[in-house]
């Protein structure tokens, strides 16, 4: 696999950071309403979700079964409960 141009990985790190935003505000909304941890860096939890998702994604490209994927990311996120 080559290496991105120069433009193409400024899009990928600017939509990478949207994401992790998302991620941060929805981490602290569920926070306010006492449904995440709250002793959990925000930003920790966020860069930890966005990779368990992309590792989901790749295991799905490996063709991978959906329920062990699923099982997967069942048991990464269950940190946060």
């Amino acid at each position: 696999m080559g290496q991105l141009g120069a433009q193409t990985s400024e899009t990928v790190r600017e939509t990478r950071n949207i994401i992790i935003g998302k991620y941060e505000r929805l981490i602290d909304r569920a926070k306010k309403n006492g449904e995440f941890k709250d002793d959990i860096s925000t930003q920790l939890a966020a860069f930890y979700i966005n990779e368990q998702i992309a590792n989901a994604m790749i295991q799905q490209k490996r063709g991978e079964r959906a329920e062990d994927i699923r099982d997967n990311l069942k048991l990464a996120l269950s940190v946060f409960i």
